[in-house]
C-alpha cells in the first residue's frame, strides 16, 4: 500500500519566524502516485555538528512540524496507519502492529497538547475509531474490555502491552474533543489490565481467548506501557486503585532489579514513574520513592553506556545503537528526558550527562529524518543504505516525534536559549 496524500494545513502557532517558510514549503506538496521512486532526502546533507552544541529550538519545532504531519497524513480514511513502507517502490505491508497504533495515537496526543490542532484531533479521531471497532472487544464472560492482537473476530491473543497503550491513546482521543471514548469504557480496558497483575506486582503479559492468562513469554516494555495507562486512567476518574497498580508495578520492577549489575534499557518505565511521582505526591499516596529514583538511576546509567561507543563517530554521533537504528536512540532519549524531570539535584552529575546525551541524540534523529519529497517527516529504520535500513515504519516516527516533544520541553533545562 503506498501512502496516500492527505494534505492539510498547518496553523501559524505551529511554526517559528526561522522556519515557517521552508515548512510550508516541504508540507504542502502532493504525493507522486503509488510506485514512484522517490529516495529520502536524509537529513545527511545535515553533518553532524564540529562541537556537542545542542540542536536549537528552530531546529527540534520544525522536527516536530514534518514528523506530525506525516503521521497525520499517514492515518488513512478509515483510521489505519501506513504501518510501513519501501520508498524506492512505494510499496507497503499487509502486516499490521495494534501496539505500534496505539503507539501512533500517544505521541499525536503529546502533539496535541503542545500544539493544539484539528488536523491531529481529527486524526486521534480516526485511528480511535480504528481501535475500538476493529480491535477492542469484551473479554468473554467478564465486564472487562481487552485490546485484541488481530481484528474482530478473528482476535484470539489479547497482550498486556495493547491493553495499556490502547488506553492511552484513546485517552488521548477523548481529550482532544473529537472522539466518543466514554469513561466505563476505558474502566473495562482498566479491569482487564488489572486482571492481569499478581499480588506482588508482576503481569501476566498475554491473554488467551479460549484458555486465559498465558506465560512465561514476557516483553520488556509491557509492565511500563501497562502502568502508564493505568496512572492515565486515574486522572480520568479519579479512582485510586488505578494508581496504586501502577505503584505496585513499578516497584515490582525496581526491586527486582535493585541489585543487578546491569539493566534492560527500560524506558517506558522510565516515562510511567515520572508521571506517577508528582500524583503520588499530590494524592498522598505511599510510594518507595527512593526505590524508584534508584531504579530510574540504574536504567539512565545503562542507556548513557550505550551511546557512548557512537560519540565522536561522524555518521552515527548521537546514536543509542551501533548499526545507528534510530527507534532504539529516540526510545533511550524519551527515557532519558523522562527521568530528568524527576532526578533531584543531588545527582547533578547524571542530570549533566542526561542532558548532554539527549542533545546528541536529538542531533542525530535530525539528521536521519526525511527533510523533503514524498514522505518528508518519515525516519528510516537506521543510517543506512540498505533496503532494510531504508525503510520507513510509523513506529520510527511515532518514537522520534515523541522525543523530539520531550526534548522542546526540556530545552530551558539543557540548553541556552
Amino acid at each position: 500500500m503506498a501512502r496516500q496524500s492527505n494534505i492539510w494545513t498547518l496553523q501559524e502557532k505551529w511554526l517559528t519566524p526561522r522556519c515557517c517558510i521552508v515548512v510550508l514549503f516541504l508540507l504542502l506538496q502532493t504525493a507522486p502516485p503509488a510506485g514512484t521512486q522517490a529516495l529520502p532526502q536524509s537529513a545527511s546533507g545535515m553533518p553532524p555538528p564540529a562541537d556537542p552544541a545542542a540542536p536549537t529550538a528552530a531546529e527540534v519545532e520544525r522536527g516536530i512540524v514534518l514528523a506530525t504531519a506525516y503521521i497525520v497524513s499517514s492515518c488513512l480514511p478509515d483510521g489505519r496507519f501506513v504501518y510501513r513502507v519501501d520508498p524506492l517502490s512505494g510499496q507497503g505491508s499487509e502486516r499490521y502492529n495494534i501496539v505500534r497504533h496505539a503507539g501512533a495515537m500517544y505521541a499525536l496526543g503529546m502533539a496535541y497538547r503542545a500544539h493544539p490542532s484539528p488536523q491531529v484531533a481529527q486524526a486521534l479521531a480516526r485511528s480511535a475509531t480504528y481501535l475500538r471497532e476493529q480491535y477492542v472487544a469484551p473479554v468473554p464472560g467478564t465486564d472487562k474490555l481487552a485490546v485484541w492482537s488481530q481484528p474482530k473476530p478473528r482476535g484470539e491473543i489479547a497482550q498486556l502491552g495493547a491493553g495499556g497503550l490502547g488506553l492511552v491513546a484513546l485517552i488521548a482521543a477523548r481529550e482532544a474533543g473529537t472522539a466518543s471514548v466514554t469513561v466505563p469504557e476505558l474502566q473495562a480496558m482498566g479491569r482487564f489490565v488489572l486482571s492481569l497483575q499478581q499480588p506482588d506486582g508482576r503481569f501476566v503479559h498475554r491473554y488467551s481467548r479460549s484458555a486465559g492468562p498465558l506465560g512465561p513469554w514476557e516483553s520488556l516494555y509491557y509492565p511500563g506501557e501497562a502502568a502508564l495507562g493505568l496512572i492515565r486512567l486515574s486522572q480520568i476518574d479519579g479512582s485510586r486503585q488505578w494508581l496504586l497498580a501502577a505503584v505496585n508495578a513499578l516497584s515490582y520492577l525496581a526491586a527486582s532489579r535493585a541489585a543487578s549489575d546491569r539493566v534492560p534499557p527500560d524506558h517506558w518505565s522510565l516515562i510511567a514513574t515520572a508521571e506517577l511521582l508528582p500524583l503520588c505526591a499530590q494524592d498522598h499516596l505511599p510510594v518507595p520513592r527512593e526505590q524508584l529514583l534508584h531504579h530510574a538511576v540504574q536504567i539512565a546509567d545503562e542507556l548513557l553506556a550505550e551511546q557512548r561507543p557512537q560519540l565522536g563517530n561522524p555518521q552515527i554521533d548521537g546514536s543509542f545503537d551501533p548499526r545507528g537504528r534510530t527507534a532504539s536512540t529516540a526510545t533511550s532519549v524519551e527515557g532519558l528526558l523522562a527521568a530528568l524531570t524527576f532526578l533531584p539535584p543531588s545527582e547533578a552529575s547524571l542530570r549533566t550527562r542526561v542532558a548532554s546525551a539527549a542533545a546528541h541524540g536529538i542531533a542525530f534523529l535530525l539528521r536521519s529524518q526525511v527533510s523533503s519529497g514524498t514522505y518528508a517527516g518519515a525516519v528510516p529504520e537506521a543510517w543506512g543504505n540498505s533496503p532494510t535500513e531504508r525503510s520507513l515504519r510509523i513506529d520510527f516516527v511515532q518514537h522520534t516525534l515523541s522525543a523530539y516533544l520531550r526534548y522542546s520541553a526540556s530545552i530551558p533545562k539543557t540548553q541556552t536559549p
